[in-house]
């Protein structure tokens, strides 16, 4: 079936990334930084937010440490949807409060998914929330997450605005999710240009 074909192509990306090596730290704080591996798409309807979802998942379950999946998409962001989950916090808590931002504050307004152990920070729920968050402030806060997560899986809205060009400029990966259609080809080929 095609849901056991895509699930099966995300186990083969998940294995091709390279571990995160955690050398040991003082008290449980991380010495190293966390990968950040942001996915996105030129076009909207590829599957951007389902591969994030899986990918962010397939990490979380290899338990090589906290795995953090960031719902950039601040308009019309899917993932608490794909989810199953209802959060009581969103980025806009985060950005509410990005002066005094810190782990410990930021592990608070984090939900977890039970069946895989993933953590999520999502997207506003409201569209007009969006105009509140900058580029700096997401990547402020990808900073943040990466130093208690070993993956923060970010994904993003179908556009190369600030937001999306801060986040892969801060990457350690860009997966760029396309469908086989010739319109998404084309806005591919731009968005790699």
């Amino acid at each position: 079936s095609e849901t056991q074909v895509l699930r099966e192509s995300v186990e083969r990306v998940a294995e091709t990334l390279a571990p995160v090596q955690l050398p040991p730290a003082a008290e449980g704080v991380r010495a190293e930084r966390g990968r950040v591996i942001t996915v996105t798409s030129a076009k909207g309807g590829a599957g951007k937010s389902v591969v994030a979802t899986n990918l962010a998942v397939a990490l979380a379950k290899r338990g090589e440490g906290p795995v953090v999946l960031v719902d950039a998409d601040l308009q019309f962001g899917d993932v608490a949807v794909l989810m199953r989950l209802s959060p009581a916090h969103t980025i806009v808590d985060a950005v509410s409060n990005i002066q005094r931002l810190d782990a410990q504050f930021l592990q608070s307004l984090l939900i977890r998914h039970d069946s895989s152990g993933l953590l999520i920070l999502p997207a506003p729920v409201e569209p007009s929330f969006a105009e509140r968050v900058s580029g700096a402030d997401m990547v402020k806060i990808v900073e943040v997450l990466q130093t208690f997560c070993s993956h923060v899986v970010v994904d993003t809205p179908a556009q190369f605005n600030d937001v999306v060009l801060g986040l892969i400029e801060h990457s350690d990966d860009v997966q760029m999710v396309a469908a086989m259609d010739i319109p998404s080809i084309k806005n591919v080929k731009l968005g790699l240009q």
